[in-house]
């Protein structure tokens, strides 16, 4: 490994990671804490600008650090360049085009439709990683792969999963596989026996998919429930349909 100094400058380009323009900018972006960074390090260390981490997080993990760029930082340093609330310890620097290389046989992919809470948008890379989905697709409206609680809560899948942006009535144009949109008002996922594989939208956490995929030639699906609720979480009714879909 090789060591270097926190410079100014080093804190200005973390700092500037915080915000989306200067993610697209410079094709970078900020993974954090101890499990995410080591699973980028260990897996696909030439990701990695840079490491930033203190003196006794380097110490325990100096064996994993083999050819990475690492500076020193004491945990108030770190804590005015964190994005997390509980972050002092590690975070590095990803070149985001980078994914690693993993053969995923699922023929089924998952749209984003204007799903804003990042925590939702990385679950769901986290499903999509577990039934060995290889696509997830963003609508511009919808959180990104580079955003930092998407990755903290894809535990890894950001590595694995591609993320690819594009909006609706192009995505529609250009799809030539079965749309299976989640909808309350579709037809019960349990009377769906075996379903070919194509795309599941996933709606906005407010207000649903968007018109534009309420067409007859669109597959509707819903979950029933038998209590008071008037929705599920939008990442929660991704892992309960893709156990129906994708068995």
């Amino acid at each position: 490994m090789s060591l270097t100094k926190l410079s100014n400058n080093l804190k200005k380009s973390v700092r500037s990671l915080h915000m989306r323009k200067f993610r697209q900018k410079y094709n970078k972006f900020l993974v954090e804490g101890t499990k995410s960074c080591l699973e980028v390090i260990t897996t696909l260390p030439s990701a990695v600008d840079i490491l930033v981490c203190t003196q006794e997080w380097y110490q325990k993990n100096e064996k994993y650090l083999n050819n990475i760029v690492t500076a020193i930082a004491t945990t108030d340093e770190l804590s005015e360049l964190t994005l997390l609330d509980h972050n002092t310890s590690v975070l590095l620097i990803y070149h985001a085009s980078n994914y690693q290389e993993v053969q995923y046989t699922s023929d089924w992919a998952i749209y984003l439709d204007d799903v804003q809470d990042p925590g939702n948008v990385g679950t769901i890379l986290r499903l999509a990683d577990w039934y060995g989905i290889m696509t997830v697709y963003h609508s511009p409206h919808s959180a990104k792969r580079d955003n930092p609680k998407v990755i903290q809560s894809s535990m890894g899948a950001f590595l694995r999963v591609r993320s690819e942006v594009v909006d609706q009535a192009a995505f529609i144009d250009q799809n030539l596989r079965p749309l299976y949109i989640a909808d309350l008002q579709g037809t019960d996922i349990h009377e769906i026996d075996q379903a070919t594989p194509g795309i599941l939208v996933i709606g906005n956490e407010g207000n649903g998919v968007s018109p534009i995929f309420k067409t007859p030639s669109h597959k509707p699906l819903t979950i029933p429930g038998r209590g008071q609720a008037e929705s599920l979480n939008a990442s929660i009714s991704c892992g309960i349909l893709l156990s129906h879909l994708c068995k």
